[in-house]
């Protein structure tokens, strides 16, 4: 479906009072079409017609030219994510290309989010798309998780076992007895 015929969609849709219905479309369109930061505007104001002021500053925050409620609105979001460079970055979801924004308020924005993540972190998520995404690796945590997962189910299998065996001796025994 052209994004036109979906923009319009979802132009009937708030007409309609069917905000949520917008606010999916939309979230389609933005997944879509990441690089048009215009539908990240428009969904930001789905979000404030729904009164939630924090996802709003979510999909306002890369906007350069914010009115009052807009501000507002990016302050809620920046406190929900406990002010954190880091959480506010990955909560941003940025999944465009960064070259097409370098040069924007967007761009910068997310820069100055990802060096700020680096200083206090010592870690921030690569905003480069290298065009071939893998998913990570389990961590260590998770593998002595799996491990220990898979001990618990072999010593309960053993003990079902021998526990079984017992029984069949049991039942020998008295048959025989």
């Amino acid at each position: 479906m052209p994004i036109s015929t979906t923009l319009a969609a979802i132009e009937r849709d708030i007409e309609n009072g069917d905000l949520g219905k917008a606010r999916q479309r939309l979230h389609g369109l933005v997944s879509s079409y990441p690089d048009d930061l215009s539908l990240r505007r428009r969904l930001g104001e789905v979000y404030a017609a729904l009164r939630y002021p924090a996802m709003a500053g979510r999909y306002w925050y890369l906007e350069e030219e914010k009115t009052a409620a807009m501000a507002a609105a990016c302050a809620a979001f920046e406190r929900s994510c406990g002010n954190d460079p880091l959480q506010i970055l990955l909560a941003l979801k940025y999944r465009g290309d960064l070259d097409l924004i370098r040069e924007t308020y967007a761009g910068r924005t997310l820069h100055a989010l990802e060096a700020q993540a680096r200083a206090k972190h010592r870690f921030a998520p690569s905003l480069v798309r290298t065009g071939r995404e893998t998913p990570a690796q389990p961590g260590r945590q998770a593998r002595s998780t799996n491990i220990l997962i898979l001990a618990g189910c072999v010593l309960f299998g053993l003990l079902a076992l021998g526990l079984m065996v017992v029984g069949i001796v049991t039942v020998i025994a008295r048959l025989a007895g």
